[in-house]
Protein backbone atom coordinates (compact mmCIF):
# COMPACT_ATOMS: atom_id res chain seq x y z
CA UNK A 1 0.00 0.00 0.00
CA UNK A 2 1.10 3.84 -1.24
CA UNK A 3 -0.42 6.86 1.26
CA UNK A 4 0.02 10.17 -0.86
CA UNK A 5 -1.53 12.94 2.02
CA UNK A 6 -5.11 11.64 2.00
CA UNK A 7 -4.88 8.71 -0.71
CA UNK A 8 -4.12 5.12 -0.06
CA UNK A 9 -3.55 3.24 -3.06
CA UNK A 10 -3.70 -0.92 -2.84
CA UNK A 11 -2.03 -3.07 -5.61
CA UNK A 12 -4.02 -6.95 -5.75
CA UNK A 13 -2.44 -9.35 -7.98
CA UNK A 14 -3.44 -12.35 -5.76
CA UNK A 15 -6.43 -13.53 -3.55
CA UNK A 16 -8.13 -11.24 -1.34
CA UNK A 17 -8.43 -11.82 1.98
CA UNK A 18 -11.34 -14.17 2.54
CA UNK A 19 -11.46 -14.28 6.59
CA UNK A 20 -10.63 -11.77 9.20
CA UNK A 21 -7.46 -14.07 10.22
CA UNK A 22 -6.43 -13.45 6.64
CA UNK A 23 -6.90 -9.22 7.06
CA UNK A 24 -5.42 -9.55 10.47
CA UNK A 25 -2.33 -10.61 8.82
CA UNK A 26 -2.33 -8.68 6.07
CA UNK A 27 0.45 -6.07 5.71
CA UNK A 28 -2.19 -3.39 4.77
CA UNK A 29 -3.98 -3.83 8.22
CA UNK A 30 -0.57 -3.62 9.99
CA UNK A 31 1.03 -0.97 8.57
CA UNK A 32 -2.96 0.72 8.77
CA UNK A 33 -3.11 0.67 12.36
CA UNK A 34 0.36 1.93 12.89
CA UNK A 35 -0.49 5.18 11.19
CA UNK A 36 -3.53 5.20 13.33
CA UNK A 37 -1.81 4.46 16.56
CA UNK A 38 1.39 7.40 15.01
CA UNK A 39 -1.31 9.56 14.61
CA UNK A 40 -3.39 9.22 18.03
CA UNK A 41 0.32 9.67 20.24
CA UNK A 42 0.93 12.67 17.90
CA UNK A 43 -2.03 14.16 19.16
CA UNK A 44 -1.63 12.53 23.13
CA UNK A 45 -5.28 11.11 22.58
CA UNK A 46 -6.80 9.95 25.73
CA UNK A 47 -8.10 6.81 23.84
CA UNK A 48 -4.09 5.30 24.35
CA UNK A 49 -4.81 4.78 27.75
CA UNK A 50 -6.49 1.79 27.11
CA UNK A 51 -2.58 0.75 27.28
CA UNK A 52 -2.15 2.30 30.80
CA UNK A 53 -0.93 5.86 31.98
CA UNK A 54 2.26 6.77 30.26
CA UNK A 55 5.17 6.02 31.75
CA UNK A 56 8.05 8.03 31.42
CA UNK A 57 10.93 6.25 29.84
CA UNK A 58 14.51 7.21 29.37
CA UNK A 59 13.68 8.47 25.92
CA UNK A 60 11.11 10.58 26.81
CA UNK A 61 12.99 12.16 29.82
CA UNK A 62 15.64 12.89 27.38
CA UNK A 63 13.45 14.41 24.73
CA UNK A 64 12.01 16.78 27.51
CA UNK A 65 15.69 17.38 28.56
CA UNK A 66 15.83 18.81 25.10
CA UNK A 67 14.90 22.56 24.29
CA UNK A 68 12.73 22.76 21.38
CA UNK A 69 13.96 25.02 19.23
CA UNK A 70 12.42 28.17 19.14
CA UNK A 71 10.93 28.26 15.83
CA UNK A 72 10.07 24.95 15.16
CA UNK A 73 7.57 23.31 13.04
CA UNK A 74 4.82 21.44 13.99
CA UNK A 75 6.49 17.87 12.86
CA UNK A 76 9.40 18.95 15.54
CA UNK A 77 7.03 20.14 17.99
CA UNK A 78 4.84 16.82 18.02
CA UNK A 79 7.99 14.61 17.79
CA UNK A 80 8.71 15.85 21.38
CA UNK A 81 5.62 15.64 22.45
CA UNK A 82 4.56 12.00 21.37
CA UNK A 83 3.95 9.31 23.14
CA UNK A 84 5.26 5.90 23.02
CA UNK A 85 4.18 2.53 22.10
CA UNK A 86 4.96 -0.42 22.09
CA UNK A 87 5.73 -3.17 19.67
CA UNK A 88 4.15 -5.87 22.27
CA UNK A 89 1.36 -2.97 22.84
CA UNK A 90 0.36 -3.14 19.23
CA UNK A 91 0.75 -7.15 18.90
CA UNK A 92 -1.60 -7.59 22.26
CA UNK A 93 -4.29 -4.62 20.37
CA UNK A 94 -4.09 -6.96 16.89
CA UNK A 95 -4.74 -10.08 18.51
CA UNK A 96 -7.75 -8.77 21.37
CA UNK A 97 -9.08 -7.11 17.66
CA UNK A 98 -8.88 -11.04 15.92
CA UNK A 99 -10.33 -13.29 18.42
CA UNK A 100 -13.02 -10.30 19.51
CA UNK A 101 -14.09 -10.97 15.44
CA UNK A 102 -14.90 -14.42 16.88
CA UNK A 103 -15.58 -14.32 20.94
CA UNK A 104 -17.83 -12.21 23.44
CA UNK A 105 -15.33 -9.70 25.45
CA UNK A 106 -16.08 -11.90 28.79
CA UNK A 107 -14.59 -15.02 26.84
CA UNK A 108 -11.32 -13.39 26.12
CA UNK A 109 -8.91 -12.95 28.60
CA UNK A 110 -8.61 -16.76 28.63
CA UNK A 111 -7.59 -16.94 25.19
CA UNK A 112 -5.37 -14.00 24.44
CA UNK A 113 -2.75 -13.39 27.92
CA UNK A 114 -2.99 -9.95 28.79
CA UNK A 115 -6.32 -8.88 26.79
CA UNK A 116 -7.52 -8.01 30.39
CA UNK A 117 -5.84 -4.86 30.81
CA UNK A 118 -7.67 -3.93 27.71
CA UNK A 119 -11.12 -5.29 28.32
CA UNK A 120 -11.17 -3.70 31.64
CA UNK A 121 -11.62 -0.33 29.31
CA UNK A 122 -14.30 -1.73 27.50
CA UNK A 123 -15.28 2.20 26.58
CA UNK A 124 -12.07 3.42 25.37
CA UNK A 125 -11.46 0.25 23.50
CA UNK A 126 -14.32 0.67 21.93
CA UNK A 127 -13.93 4.30 21.04
CA UNK A 128 -10.19 3.00 19.29
CA UNK A 129 -12.16 0.57 17.48
CA UNK A 130 -14.72 2.95 16.05
CA UNK A 131 -11.74 5.76 15.30
CA UNK A 132 -9.78 2.99 13.79
CA UNK A 133 -12.52 2.45 11.30
CA UNK A 134 -13.34 6.34 10.53
CA UNK A 135 -9.60 6.74 10.33
CA UNK A 136 -9.93 4.06 7.51
CA UNK A 137 -12.63 5.19 5.45
CA UNK A 138 -11.76 9.03 5.59
CA UNK A 139 -8.79 8.46 3.00
CA UNK A 140 -9.81 8.06 -0.79
CA UNK A 141 -9.18 4.61 -1.28
CA UNK A 142 -7.98 3.01 -4.48
CA UNK A 143 -7.64 -0.49 -5.77
CA UNK A 144 -5.24 -1.54 -8.61
CA UNK A 145 -6.13 -4.82 -9.60
CA UNK A 146 -3.11 -6.74 -11.57
CA UNK A 147 -3.76 -9.34 -14.14
CA UNK A 148 -0.13 -10.73 -14.88
CA UNK A 149 -0.80 -12.81 -18.11
CA UNK A 150 -2.72 -10.94 -20.78
CA UNK A 151 -4.02 -14.36 -22.43
CA UNK A 152 -5.90 -14.28 -19.07
CA UNK A 153 -9.50 -13.48 -19.94
CA UNK A 154 -11.60 -11.77 -17.55
CA UNK A 155 -15.21 -10.86 -16.88
CA UNK A 156 -14.99 -7.09 -15.41
CA UNK A 157 -18.49 -7.18 -13.39
CA UNK A 158 -17.42 -10.57 -12.02
CA UNK A 159 -13.56 -9.27 -10.94
CA UNK A 160 -15.52 -6.73 -8.99
CA UNK A 161 -17.71 -9.07 -7.45
CA UNK A 162 -15.02 -12.18 -6.51
CA UNK A 163 -13.02 -9.36 -5.11
CA UNK A 164 -13.89 -5.75 -4.22
CA UNK A 165 -17.12 -6.67 -3.39
CA UNK A 166 -16.05 -9.55 -1.14
CA UNK A 167 -13.25 -7.10 0.70
CA UNK A 168 -15.79 -4.72 1.48
CA UNK A 169 -17.35 -7.12 3.30
CA UNK A 170 -14.72 -9.00 4.96
CA UNK A 171 -14.14 -5.02 6.06
CA UNK A 172 -17.50 -4.28 7.22
CA UNK A 173 -18.53 -7.26 8.49
CA UNK A 174 -15.00 -7.84 10.91
CA UNK A 175 -16.14 -4.16 11.94
CA UNK A 176 -19.39 -5.22 12.90
CA UNK A 177 -18.41 -8.63 15.10
CA UNK A 178 -16.53 -6.88 16.93
CA UNK A 179 -18.13 -4.28 17.76
CA UNK A 180 -21.36 -6.28 18.69
CA UNK A 181 -18.48 -8.60 20.97
CA UNK A 182 -17.47 -5.73 22.78
CA UNK A 183 -21.18 -3.96 23.38
CA UNK A 184 -23.82 -5.00 26.18
CA UNK A 185 -26.33 -4.77 23.70
CA UNK A 186 -26.76 -5.16 20.10
CA UNK A 187 -26.20 -2.09 17.93
CA UNK A 188 -29.40 -0.81 15.76
CA UNK A 189 -27.97 1.02 13.52
CA UNK A 190 -25.40 0.09 10.59
CA UNK A 191 -23.95 2.45 8.09
CA UNK A 192 -24.08 1.00 4.68
CA UNK A 193 -20.42 2.09 3.72
CA UNK A 194 -17.50 1.18 1.15
CA UNK A 195 -15.70 -0.11 3.54
CA UNK A 196 -12.75 -1.44 1.78
CA UNK A 197 -12.26 0.72 -1.59
CA UNK A 198 -13.53 3.55 -3.10
CA UNK A 199 -12.49 3.02 -6.75
CA UNK A 200 -10.54 0.03 -8.58
CA UNK A 201 -8.47 -0.48 -11.82
CA UNK A 202 -8.15 -3.72 -13.34
CA UNK A 203 -5.38 -3.96 -15.76
CA UNK A 204 -3.50 -6.07 -17.53
CA UNK A 205 0.30 -6.11 -18.74
CA UNK A 206 1.31 -6.52 -22.33
CA UNK A 207 5.04 -7.62 -23.47
CA UNK A 208 6.21 -5.62 -25.93
CA UNK A 209 3.22 -3.50 -26.33
CA UNK A 210 5.63 -0.21 -27.24
CA UNK A 211 8.62 -1.87 -28.78
CA UNK A 212 8.73 0.07 -31.71
CA UNK A 213 9.98 3.13 -33.16
CA UNK A 214 10.44 6.62 -30.87
CA UNK A 215 8.05 4.24 -28.27
CA UNK A 216 10.53 1.83 -27.53
CA UNK A 217 12.26 3.80 -25.06
CA UNK A 218 9.31 3.39 -23.04
CA UNK A 219 8.50 -0.28 -23.48
CA UNK A 220 9.67 -1.07 -20.11
CA UNK A 221 7.60 1.11 -18.03
CA UNK A 222 4.97 -1.26 -15.91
Amino acid sequence: MEVFGNKAILTLNRAVCQTSDDLFDSRVFNTVIRMYLDNLAVKQSMLLDIFGKEEKTLISKIRGLIPLKKHADESEAAYYKKREISEENISLLIQTFRFLAKLKWENLPGVVKGSEKLIEERALLLGLLENLYFFWISFDRFMIYRIESPEEKIRTRGAIKETIEKLNNLVKDTYRDIKENLAEDEPQTYRQTRAGVDITAITKKYEGLMNFGHYRKFDSVP
